[in-house]
């Protein structure tokens, strides 16, 4: 009877626990702060416990408490209900769970055309020279290389956090145009490889928790951009990328203190969303905005990169002088192909970065942002080293991804 009797004292504790009661009331999750019993040990931890201890002892429950809790478990049921139907909205909006489609099948159901260019192997064409679509030659610098390309004449949570990050985080590539910021693991400098996370916020003096709040919301848009990319690219595309990342071993993008290697979580404006059990990014990832390359080639350990543009807008005012038909630039360019991607709002590409390739120069007025999904193989290199150095690969993942401070492995 004594322990009845504590019990009975906790739950009358309980119900007169004014915040408490109130959490009851708006269904959000309950902690042990608030499932305490004063100083004394909480006969429960946890809502669900509590739960169970008011059904098997509900003579000494005060009714208050016993409809605060019914009331609580309805709603609850309820927000887990609009959370699965919004999920289900999201993923049909954007085809999450479509089937890859073969590029012949994409061609013969109308969705796209296929052109079909030879690689040409041009010297004439110098890694580090500058990109511009015809018209717009005033943009190139005074005796500046320079090649001039022909041109043909849902987004906004995705655009938010790229803003966040470009204001936040140092970008690589410094000396390219624009912003390009990594996320995931990555390599370290080229005079000291080290494999670990990226580590680029600026404010080294966030609070932690702040610190995870931007991490997680770049995750679950990366998370987002390569589920996305997976569904609606060729499915050549989609399942080559697969099989390399299964063949590299590489852990999945993650950030400080989560030692998971799946789902993501979308910051939405009606609230977050989780995706406990969907795919993440592989190890590597980035979001840019206003990003512009000269020529360059990368090395990959997969045979496509992929990116997903955003946002390009165009708010110039156009010169009367220099007429009215040019390209607001920011244009993908495969130079070995000689095929010019014109850049657009909503638009996803998968390329071949192992050949000559670069964006051509914008116009002022602008805005262009993407996120895009990169294998490179500096950074395999350095995993694979690091690897053969810590022999348990999980074990280190756990370490790096589960305290505030990364302890890399200089390779």
């Amino acid at each position: 009877m004594a322990h009845l009797t504590q019990l009975e004292q906790y739950f009358v504790y309980l119900a007169g626990k004014s915040s408490f009661m109130h959490s009851l009331s708006i269904g959000v999750d309950l902690d042990k702060d608030l499932l305490a019993f004063g100083d004394d040990p909480a006969p429960a931890n946890t809502i669900d416990h509590l739960q169970l201890l008011v059904t098997r002892n509900p003579t000494i429950v005060p009714e208050a408490l016993k409809t605060a809790l019914v009331e609580y478990f309805a709603l609850r049921r309820k927000t887990k209900m609009d959370a699965r139907i919004r999920k289900r909205s999201i993923a049909k909006a954007l085809g999450l769970h479509a089937i890859p489609q073969t590029a012949k099948s994409l061609e013969a159901s109308g969705a796209i055309k296929i052109v079909i260019h030879e690689h040409f192997d041009d010297t004439k064409f110098k890694r580090g020279t500058l990109l511009v679509d015809c018209g717009n030659e005033d943009l190139i610098p005074h005796g500046v290389a320079a090649l001039s390309v022909p041109v043909d004449e849902s987004c906004q949570m995705v655009n938010d956090v790229i803003d966040e990050a470009v204001n936040d985080r140092k970008g690589t590539r410094p000396t390219h145009g624009g912003d390009l910021i990594q996320f995931g693991w990555n390599a370290g400098p080229r005079h000291a490889r080290v494999f670990g996370l990226v580590n680029n916020l600026t404010n080294k003096k966030l609070p932690v928790n702040e610190r995870q709040a931007k991490d997680t919301r770049a995750l679950g848009i990366l998370a987002l951009s390569w589920n996305f990319l997976v569904a609606s690219l060729p499915a050549e595309v989609s399942k080559a990328c697969i099989e390399a990342i299964d063949a590299a071993g590489l852990p999945m993008m993650t950030v400080r203190g989560d030692a998971t290697d799946s789902g993501y979580t979308l910051d939405l404006p009606d609230g977050p969303i989780h995706f406990s059990k969907a795919t993440r990014a592989p190890s590597e990832g980035y979001m840019s905005q206003n990003y512009e390359s000269p020529i360059h080639t990368d090395q990959l350990y997969a045979p496509y990169a992929m990116n997903w543009v955003t946002q390009h807008d165009y708010s110039g005012i156009e010169d009367p002088q220099l007429g009215d038909n040019r390209s607001s630039g920011g244009n993908y360019v495969d130079v070995s192909l000689r095929v010019v991607v014109k850049c657009a709002t909503d638009t996803i590409m998968s390329m071949q970065p192992a050949f000559k390739h670069g964006t051509t120069l914008a116009r002022e007025g602008v805005m262009r942002q993407g996120t895009a999904i990169n294998f490179s193989k500096h950074i395999k290199k350095a995993f694979t080293e690091a690897s053969e150095i810590e022999g348990d690969v999980k074990a280190m993942v756990t370490r790096l991804t589960g305290s505030t401070a990364v302890n890399t492995t200089t390779v």
